[in-house]
């Protein structure tokens, strides 16, 4: 059997392997999607109720206030909401389609684009192009990385055009605008994988440094400014605070997370470099034997850029409600991403070439093997059931007894407090009602992690003058867990400072187990 033939059957291999792990992918979120009228994960609730806050005009009838996390995410999330009739399992369909879709845009750019650019497409077979696209998507897909964010650099990766500098600023525009009401780490993103993808295939030549950097630098400043102003003006409209320079904010950051852990067993570093290895056996001799060929400058600001965005994902993980995974790794890993595949598979555009190939032809297929293996291997040993949910009695009864509770609450006694299930409100499974609309689960947890005392003495008097005449949420534990426990920190500042308030003043009157669901009346009434 000739080098090619091998070569060959290393990509159909891989082909089947993609595709293996692909199909487990969706058979995964295809699980999630049912119209269970409960919360199927911890923030569900917020996430929904989030969203019709964007279309609440003509969900509720009156313009309410957008929500001050993830508005960007709300607006995606919130078409669903459109539909005539629209029904739970539409909302978690579509947030299924929204992340398979990005990450597979994103992958297929990429590729598309590094193959176009190096003008080395026909070198590569319709296989070996399907099998790097499908891995992407895995790639992408362990973060995660998620799809609102994702979506402000799909612009980029599809127009950006080293010949028409103005009309790629006019993308990073456009596309930084929709980042400044996403997450505060991707602000910028657009320009920089502007200037990464520029970095790699555009020699500096005769060119001075300066006129080398002037559209990277003008990109830069453009996207950094598009996000911040709009950031900026939402938080004018909305007359919220801006969390990351609030110094009523103060997050703890637990070192122990670099580590295997309880909560996250392979820890933050072992993790990103288990993902990483691939990769990096990938780029290796390439590294090794060709790098030398990139000017100095672009190899520095290359690395530099890595390097950046690395240090600052492990820094934003580190934080109390970082989470206990790699999703805070997504700029880092998209960047890498792009790195890689530039570098390991011969896309880069050398500043001197000697004409000789960094690895033998038969590299790309091994290389291709190892880097298939490793998240599909991950995929079947960390795939797991869906939480189980109540039988349709249950769910019925349930419902009935929520809506009887809730519809004997008189609308003079205040607002009902719904920290948890709002869902019910969106998709009217429960009567109409006045709704408080602060002090939800995922903003009550966010400022309990901050320590925010100022937020939590409002919480606090409103709980102790019995504002509320029913509170509808999980079950409040009654005493605090080991730290050494999974989100040990987490599940004890919650204690200290919304369950024990409302235990104090608040007296239990229904309890569900199996659904995780409490409803408390004020004490006395």
């Amino acid at each position: 059997m000739n080098e090619q033939k091998i070569t060959r059957w290393g990509a159909l291999v891989c082909l089947a392997l993609v595709l293996g792990g692909l199909g487990l992918r969706l058979y995964q979120y295809a699980g999630t999607i049912s119209n269970y009228p409960f919360t199927t994960y911890w923030s569900e609730s917020y996430r929904i109720y989030s969203a019709s806050l964007i279309y609440s005009l003509k969900i509720y009838g009156q313009q309410l206030q957008w929500p001050w996390l993830d508005p960007g995410r709300s607006v995606l999330d919130g078409l669903v909401l459109l539909i005539p009739g629209t029904q739970i399992w539409m909302f978690r369909f579509w947030l299924a389609f929204l992340t398979i879709a990005t990450s597979t845009l994103a992958s297929v750019l990429i590729i598309q684009r590094a193959s176009r650019i190096s003008g080395v497409a026909s070198k590569r077979t319709g296989i070996f192009m399907a099998v790097l696209s499908g891995w992407g998507i895995l790639f992408f897909l362990q973060g995660p990385i998620y799809y609102h964010v994702l979506l402000g650099v799909l612009p980029v990766l599809w127009l950006f055009d080293l010949r028409k500098p103005t009309r790629t600023l006019v993308v990073i525009l456009a596309a930084s605008v929709w980042e400044g009401i996403c997450r505060v780490n991707w602000f910028g993103m657009p320009a920089v994988c502007a200037i990464l993808l520029y970095l790699l295939v555009e020699p500096i030549g005769e060119k001075k440094i300066f006129q080398y950097l002037k559209w990277p630098f003008v990109w830069m400043i453009t996207g950094l400014l598009a996000s911040g102003f709009t950031y900026l003006i939402f938080i004018k409209l909305t007359h919220y605070p801006v969390i990351f320079f609030n110094p009523a904010m103060h997050y703890p950051f637990f070192t122990s997370k670099l580590w295997p852990n309880i909560a996250f067993k392979p820890g933050l570093l072992q993790g990103i470099a288990i993902i990483l290895l691939p990769l990096v056996f990938l780029i290796a001799p390439v590294i090794v034997k060709k790098f030398l060929g990139l000017h100095w400058l672009r190899s520095i600001l290359t690395l530099g850029i890595l390097a950046m965005f690395f240090a600052g994902s492990t820094y934003i993980s580190l934080r109390a409600g970082g989470g206990y995974d790699l999703h805070n790794y997504d700029t880092f890993m998209l960047l890498f991403f792009i790195f890689a595949v530039y570098v390991g598979f011969g896309f880069v555009t050398f500043d001197r070439d000697d004409n000789k190939p960094a690895v033998a032809s038969l590299y790309p297929a091994i290389a291709l093997v190892i880097m298939v293996v490793f998240p599909v291997y991950a995929l079947v040993r960390n795939i797991h059931s869906n939480p189980p949910e109540l039988s349709r009695e249950q769910t019925s009864a349930l419902l009935a007894q929520l809506r009887d509770v809730v519809g004997n609450v008189n609308p003079a006694e205040g607002p009902i407090l719904f920290i948890d299930q709002r869902q019910l409100i969106v998709y009217r499974m429960i009567p109409a009602v006045k709704l408080y609309q602060p002090f939800d689960k995922i903003e009550l947890m966010e400022m309990a992690m901050a320590n925010n005392t100022a937020y939590r003495d409002i919480f606090w008097k409103a709980i102790e003058n019995k504002t509320f005449p029913l509170i509808i949420s999980e079950v409040h534990p009654d005493s605090i867990q080991d730290a050494n426990t999974p989100f040990g920190y987490e599940n004890n500042v919650w204690h200290d400072d919304v369950s024990f308030p409302i235990l104090k003043n608040y007296q239990r009157v229904y309890l569900n187990i199996d659904a995780g669901i409490g409803v408390y009346k004020p004490v006395g009434k």
